[in-house]
């Protein structure tokens, strides 16, 4: 609660102004209008859903602790 002040204020900076809408979408939506805002090439396209549900799922294993 000390630190609301602090971000709240570092929030209202000109480097945050701009938002992007996340609800009902995609990460790889977010990224892809990311990488257009900023004029970025994407090195890779996306994951076929295959792929993608490997890759959430060896994520997931990582994550489990012993």
């Amino acid at each position: 609660m000390q630190q609301i002040d602090r971000c709240v204020a570092a929030l209202a900076e000109a480097r945050f102004t701009e938002h992007i809408a996340t609800d009902d979408r995609t990460i790889d939506d977010v990224v892809e209008d990311i990488a257009a805002r900023t004029g970025l090439q994407l090195a890779r396209g996306r994951l076929t859903p295959a792929r993608y549900q490997l890759r959430r799922a060896a994520v997931g294993i990582r994550h489990i602790r012993t």
